[in-house]
């Protein structure tokens, strides 16, 4: 029962590890699928002209990990100008100083994009998928893992109730069944047996002593008188 105890620690142990690394996963897939969705929610905003409108100046062709152009935007709702990104325009569509029509849908960051065009599907629908994934397995790895240290938690329990009972009192075996004796039997009847037999012998022999030492002298005080 100890071995057994010491397994199931030890299980428990591997399965806590793994609930860990579930939660991690969790974690990062729904990083992942937040930031595709709210992405996705922009894009969506923009396709349908919705946000700040205004304009957009350029200033250079900038290639860091997604080309885009960088530039002043100048909201038309009066709000202070600042400094953003534009994506879908490629480095030949504009030059430094040039101005065209942008659309801000606010909530990803200092992007700005041409009024119902969203050039960002390309990296929305990976990231979208990959948080998906990482999501659901994390969701499904939890929920097994959970449910296996709850079933290893009860066995243990179980063979520590065992470990603390007390010893059961050893059986006291049973006496062996007296046999009953046999008395043997000759033509139908009880048969003595050869013992019994001998001590009436002996018996006899000596009584017959005994009546002819009390005869022998009776007749020896006979013939005195």
């Amino acid at each position: 029962m100890r071995n057994e105890g010491w397994s199931i620690t030890w299980r428990i142990g591997r399965v806590r590890w793994a609930i860990a690394w579930m939660v991690l996963t969790l974690t990062v897939g729904g990083t992942f699928l937040v930031l595709g969705t709210v992405e996705a929610w922009a894009g969506l905003r923009v396709e349908r002209g919705e946000g700040v409108k205004g304009r957009f100046v350029a200033s250079d062709w900038h290639c860091p990990r997604i080309c885009h152009w960088r530039g002043q935007w100048i909201p038309d709702d009066g709000t202070p100008e600042r400094s953003a990104e534009l994506f879908g325009y490629g480095e030949d569509d504009l030059t430094p100083g040039q101005t065209v029509p942008a659309i801000d849908p606010g909530g990803v960051g200092p992007s700005v994009h041409p009024p119902g065009r969203y050039a960002r599907w390309g990296g929305v629908v990976p990231t979208l998928l990959f948080g998906s994934f990482l999501t659901c397995g994390g969701l499904y790895g939890l929920w097994t893992r959970c449910r296996e240290l709850r079933s290893l938690r009860r066995d243990r329990r179980l063979i520590e109730a065992d470990d603390r009972s007390p010893d059961p009192p050893a059986a006291v075996p049973d006496p062996p069944p007296a046999v009953p004796e046999e008395t043997p039997v000759r033509d139908g009847r009880p048969r003595r047996r050869s013992g019994v037999r001998w001590t009436h012998a002996a018996g006899a022999v000596t009584a017959g002593i005994l009546l002819t030492a009390v005869r022998a002298r009776r007749s020896r005080r006979g013939a005195g008188e």
